[in-house]
């Protein structure tokens, strides 16, 4: 309701300004565990999404093809972080397992199985690099020309030919693969940290020393635990 109330006053802020908005109040609601970007285009008025970014780019076109890689907050970057510098094998897993999905822009397998709902530890990036993705592409797009097609490529289109079916251009392959860079970078540090602060024991050994406990008191005092 609180988002609801806001919603009017985004399209009063101008084209950058209120997709920053609606792209941060996606990202918080994720946060919390509830589909954020559904969620946040309840909140919109349903202009939203059509209103045009640049060359026959609706902000939907956009936010697929440039901000949501990989799913909300750009997670096959998030995946990507976790594989070239995590050493905890637990979320090593997680992104290994998630990965796949987020070629086709489904981003859940991070946001619950890492998990980032109530992740403070990832909460900044989580929400930076969708932001830090608008504001590059923009720059970007507004210095090169193109024109994108009226058709609108489905969101789970495979990233990298998404782009390319919805523009016909090439370099906007390679905006896509420098954004996919851009967020690893950005992920990084905070995915250092957090793999840190969950120690090193794997949970299969954690809980194999706790199978062992029975064995090592029926050892030492001759009988069974109850």
């Amino acid at each position: 309701a609180a988002y609801a109330l806001c919603a009017p006053l985004f399209l009063d802020l101008g084209q950058q300004a209120s997709l920053a908005l609606f792209l941060i109040g996606s990202q918080l609601i994720w946060f919390f565990g509830l589909h954020g970007t559904n969620l946040a285009y309840l909140a919109v008025d349903p202009s939203f999404g059509t209103l045009g970014v640049a060359n026959g780019m609706t902000r939907d076109m956009f936010m697929t093809s440039f901000v949501n890689l990989g799913g909300s907050g750009g997670t096959i970057c998030l995946a990507l972080a976790v594989l070239v510098f995590a050493r905890n094998q637990h979320m090593r897993t997680i992104a290994l397992i998630a990965l796949p999905f987020t070629v086709f822009n489904i981003s859940e397998v991070l946001v619950f199985g890492l998990p980032l709902v109530f992740n403070l530890r990832l909460l900044l990036p989580f929400v930076l690099v969708p932001v830090v993705f608008q504001v590059v592409a923009t720059t970007v797009i507004s210095h090169i020309g193109f024109v994108a097609f009226a058709e609108e490529v489905p969101w789970i289109a495979p990233i990298f030919l998404n782009v390319f079916l919805q523009t016909g251009q090439a370099w906007t392959v390679l905006l896509q693969a420098g954004l996919v860079i851009i967020g690893t970078a950005i992920y990084a540090p905070f995915v250092i940290r957090y793999a840190e602060s969950r120690g090193t024991v794997s949970d299969s050994s954690f809980l194999s020393e706790g199978a062992d406990f029975d064995d090592r008191i029926r050892h030492q005092h001759g009988r069974a635990v109850q």
